[in-house]
């Protein structure tokens, strides 16, 4: 109880971003009283490369209320007007996945990352779909690991359907 009320006190007045974003993560792990409400109300904070937020989805992944899923998932999409902070998208799929592993809408998202224009998230999808056994994506899947883009793509595709699949002989170049 302490330490959730002295973590909340960081977040509200700490000149440090680092400092507020570290105490967010921290809130939900201690699963502190209001913890959910604040966190959503920090996602309002402004801070370099999004480590606030970032940490905020990690707060909220610990704190494990299923309110968080429908937070994150607005923090899932490509958004260059926003400076495509993909920390903070990696930080709001993990969540995503962790609170809502088999929700049919978290299992099509990641069917859809996996044409994400970020190759990064591509990787992330992928190995996110092979943990969550999402058989769906396997055409997708299939897809990426023929004609994929990017450092890793296409490896990580081929990897996802081995470990779906069982199979060694993913698709080939």
């Amino acid at each position: 109880r302490l330490a959730g009320a002295a973590l909340a006190e960081r977040i509200r007045i700490d000149a440090s971003q680092y400092v507020v974003a570290d105490a967010a993560a921290a809130l939900g792990k201690v699963r502190a009283d209001g913890a959910f409400d604040l966190l959503v109300e920090t996602l309002a904070k402004e801070s370099h490369l999004d480590q606030i937020r970032q940490r905020v989805m990690d707060g909220l992944r610990e704190l494990g209320d299923p309110r968080a899923v429908a937070i994150a998932t607005k923090h899932l999409d490509y958004a260059l007007g926003k400076g495509i902070q993909h920390q903070l998208r990696k930080a709001a799929l993990d969540c995503v996945t962790a609170l809502a592993p088999n929700d049919p809408a978290t299992r099509a998202r990641l069917v859809v990352l996996l044409g994400d224009p970020y190759f990064r998230m591509k990787q992330w999808a992928a190995d996110k779909c092979a943990e969550l056994k999402v058989m769906e994506a396997l055409p997708a899947l299939e897809a990426l690991a023929k004609d994929g883009v990017g450092p890793g793509v296409k490896e990580s595709a081929k990897g996802a359907i081995e470990r779906l699949t069982g199979k060694k002989d993913a698709p080939k170049k």
